[in-house]
């Protein structure tokens, strides 16, 4: 096959982040031309769909004249029954070269979804959120993750979170929230992010209370990652209050409040488990 022919065969719909591989991949094993790198893997679907599943890297080098392509490609072509056997063989080739990160698995979700290029903001396009869907939904698995919050990731978006405010923690509380409530929990994020809430005599507000949460985290240096799911839990916790017009004199203590499960069963919607099959909860869906 003809180097050109290669490149416009589209890349698997899952493939990792690509662009972000590139740079590294040309001061490394991309750096010299080897024979190996004449060899290239495709898959062919029943409807005469074809995609890549090895030389994604080398395709984009050729194609931007970072490396020198080879007179001619060796290809293995991979005649599959359906899109679930093509993405076993794509993971054959993936798996023990790429060192594929947790940010990678999350990117080749995100991409699998269809949310590569629509995110707006730059926090969620950088897709570092794998702990938090984990914390979020319970899964492992982040094809499955991203698809249980597909829409409750599109609302945290529309909130254009930032860092610090969004550590980890925080992240994974909003999708909860918004596949709890939907649209219905945007005021209080946007109020959170926008650091919009508000003290008096009787005392703070959910958001302002919640900011001073994190605030306190981060002075605190030594609870790290442990402390995570703990905020997951009062984060939610002052989200409720907030809801029935609750003011905080004090803060909660870390750790108090619902885990994620409580909080949807509360509001009718079932955590998607580890071993369930992905689906949006039908509070979300009505939401879009």
């Amino acid at each position: 096959m003809r180097v050109d022919e290669f490149i416009a065969i589209p890349d698997w719909i899952g493939q990792r982040d690509t662009e972000r591989h590139l740079g590294y991949a040309i001061k490394r094993h991309l750096s010299k031309f080897a024979p190996t790198q004449a060899r290239v893997a495709i898959a062919v679907l029943p409807d005469g769909r074809r995609y890549k599943l090895d030389g994604h890297t080398r395709a984009l080098a050729w194609r931007r004249g970072l490396l020198k392509p080879p007179p001619m490609l060796l290809v293995d072509v991979h005649y599959v029954r359906s899109v679930d056997e093509a993405r076993e063989r794509y993971r054959e080739y993936d798996a023990p070269e790429a060192a594929e990160t947790a940010g990678d698995r999350v990117f080749e979700a995100l991409r699998e979804a269809g949310l590569v290029g629509v995110f707006s903001s730059s926090f969620m396009r950088r897709a570092a959120i794998a702990r938090a869907l984990f914390l979020a939904t319970g899964m492992t698995d982040m094809r499955h993750a991203v698809e249980s919050c597909k829409l409750a990731l599109l609302l945290l978006d529309s909130v254009e979170p930032t860092r610090p405010l969004f550590r980890t923690g925080i992240v994974a509380a909003a999708l909860v929230d918004f596949m709890a409530r939907g649209s219905d929990a945007m005021l209080f994020w946007r109020a959170y992010r926008s650091r919009a809430g508000t003290k008096n005599e009787s005392g703070m507000d959910g958001p302002e209370a919640l900011a001073r949460v994190v605030e306190n985290l981060r002075a605190a240096r030594s609870y790290g990652g442990a402390a995570e799911m703990p905020l997951v839990r009062t984060a939610l916790t002052i989200v409720e209050g907030h809801a029935r017009h609750r003011r905080w004199r004090y803060l909660p203590r870390l750790g108090d409040g619902p885990s994620p499960e409580e909080y949807l069963r509360r509001h009718g919607v079932a955590r998607p488990g580890a071993d369930d099959p992905p689906r949006v909860p039908a509070r979300l869906e009505s939401s879009s």
